[in-house]
């Protein structure tokens, strides 16, 4: 027979899971409208979640983006519509270089050496904007009355100076990005997988403490306790997933991969038809068989695998 103390403590507890799930219905409404907002919809439209989509995210799994971070990049200096438009007025800057340069019908010379000139093809995943190095030691012989074209052609590369540093500074931020992007969708891999185990464990737990009970060596607070925490690791393990897929779709919006036309686009691998085996490569955060090593260890290894 149960006693008192532990019939009150059961009884907490069973408020506290009432508190609990009151909290949890109003986050849910408060989340739907709030969505609701952002699809331009009415509040008063009706919406609902299909729980579908997350069963076929349980049994899809956690789908990789096995590609390797320069072809990443690649990709994104491809397809990425911010990129592209970066790259487009860069050439378009170095265009009008060439227009301001034919006006002025003399020789501009540059005083130095550069890997580029404004008529050459760039390679935009290896861009490195001091390659340039227009505006800096030109030697220009004009006439006094050229003057109004030789201050047009200075502010065309003053310009261009400017385009430069802007589309160097994009193409860093998209680095930065992809990286990040990669190293966060590992983390939540293997934040995944703890948890998985995590949910095992506790799934024990109860069942021993559920034996124990019934044979009379354990109470009714220890099967109470093993139930929430088994509650808990529920909860976080399908959290993690739906983090996982969330960092997932934003690195493949960041390489501008991402096809939201087609159905159930967040289970599509938009790689398989984009990628060699030649291209895999290894996760920034990628461990060696899965396990934690020391931070000497660990980036030995990544020293060696880059």
């Amino acid at each position: 027979r149960a006693r008192r103390s532990e019939v009150d403590d059961a009884r907490a507890s069973e408020l506290g899971a009432r508190i609990s799930y009151i909290n949890s219905v109003a986050s849910y409404l408060s989340q739907m409208d709030a969505f609701k907002i952002t699809l331009g919809l009415p509040i008063s439209y009706d919406l609902y979640l299909d729980d579908q989509d997350l069963a076929d995210l349980d049994q899809a799994g956690l789908i990789p983006v096995d590609v390797d971070r320069r072809q990443a990049f690649g990709l994104a200096v491809e397809t990425h519509a911010d990129v592209l438009n970066a790259i487009d007025q860069f050439e378009d800057r170095k265009r009008k270089i060439e227009l301001a340069a034919d006006k002025l019908k003399t020789a501009v010379t540059l005083i130095g050496s550069a890997s580029y000139r404004a008529n050459e093809r760039v390679d935009y995943t290896t861009f490195n904007p001091d390659a340039f190095n227009y505006g800096v030691g030109l030697q220009i012989d004009l006439p006094f009355d050229r003057l109004s074209e030789r201050n047009a052609y200075r502010t065309t590369l003053v310009q261009f100076e400017q385009q430069l540093r802007s589309l160097g500074l994009t193409l860093d931020q998209f680095k930065d990005r992809i990286d990040r992007g990669l190293r966060t969708l590992e983390q939540r891999r293997l934040n995944y997988l703890n948890r998985q185990a995590q949910l095992d464990v506790n799934r024990r737990r109860v069942e021993q403490s559920q034996i124990l009970l019934e044979a009379g060596r354990a109470n009714i607070r220890d099967l109470r306790e093993a139930q929430d925490l088994l509650i808990i690791a529920q909860n976080d393990l399908t959290s993690t997933r739906v983090d996982y897929l969330q960092a997932r779709l934003q690195l493949l919006l960041d390489m501008g991969i991402i096809r939201t036309e087609e159905a159930q686009f967040w289970l599509r691998d938009p790689l398989v038809d984009m990628s060699t085996e030649g291209d895999r490569g290894v996760n920034p955060l990628k461990m060696p068989g899965d396990e934690l090593r020391p931070p000497d260890e660990f980036l030995e290894f990544r020293h060696e695998a880059n």
